[in-house]
């Protein structure tokens, strides 16, 4: 009985002394607010290269080390290209360059970041092979189903593809459709926007026309073309058969 009651006392000091380091500690601030920043530790790359859509995490601590890192402030001179957040994210945007700051009191340090442009025309550039249908409104060319066409998307840039199309149109041989197109992708679906022109045409000449479509997921190209504002408008439905 005497032994088990030395035990509980000393359980019982135990948990006291413990009880009281906790607390302690609880109370304790390692960082002060009022020591000043003098310099910023960047634990690498002052520059970097980054794919559009990526992110990355700065490592970073002020100096001296007990200074409060909650002061330090991030920003970018270029937010189209890359944004950073208050926590030292990198979230890469577009192709282009900017530089991140990282600034505290006395203190400043820079990273260089190069965005690399996603490249959304090379995916889908080659033809597509389907079936078209025009409507003309006030063109006089006869509205007709255009079964088994072909139409180009040739890679040109980054981001641009040019259109080359055909479409043979009884007595009065091949509209012949050129133009540039400028790709981005949205989810899944690559959507297409552009402008061109027709081939010089018996009594109309040359014809500008506006494009717009779709590439889904599955590879079907969605286009039209507006020739003439919608003087005749050319529908066509395809998949890819060959890549560029």
């Amino acid at each position: 009985m005497k032994i088990n009651s030395i035990f509980k006392g000393i359980g019982a000091l135990l948990c006291i002394v413990l009880c009281l380091a906790c607390n302690k500690y609880a109370d304790f601030n390692y960082f002060d607010d009022n020591a000043v920043i003098t310099d910023i530790e960047l634990n690498g790359a002052s520059s970097l290269t980054l794919d559009a859509g990526s992110a990355y995490q700065l490592n970073y601590w002020p100096i001296p080390a007990n200074a409060n890192p909650t002061k330090l402030t991030f920003t970018t001179d270029n937010p189209k290209v890359a944004t950073v957040s208050q926590t030292g994210t990198i979230t890469a945007v577009d192709g282009g360059n900017a530089t991140i700051t990282v600034a505290g009191d006395n203190a400043s340090k820079t990273v260089s970041v190069k965005v690399n442009a996603l490249d959304f025309a090379k995916d889908i550039a080659g033809e597509y092979s389907g079936d078209g249908e025009l409507k003309a409104a006030a063109l006089g060319i006869p509205e007709l189903p255009l079964p088994g066409q072909t139409i180009g998307l040739v890679y040109a840039s980054i981001g641009q593809l040019s259109l080359a199309a055909a479409i043979p149109i009884p007595g009065l041989g091949d509209i012949l459709l050129t133009g540039t197109i400028s790709v981005s992708k949205e989810g899944s679906e690559y959507t297409l926007t552009g402008t061109g022109k027709t081939n010089e045409l018996p009594l109309y000449g040359v014809l500008p026309i506006e494009i717009a479509g779709k590439v889904a997921a599955d590879g079907v190209l969605a286009l039209q073309v507006n020739v003439m504002s919608g003087a005749a408008v050319y529908d066509f439905l395809g998949a890819q058969s060959s890549s560029e």
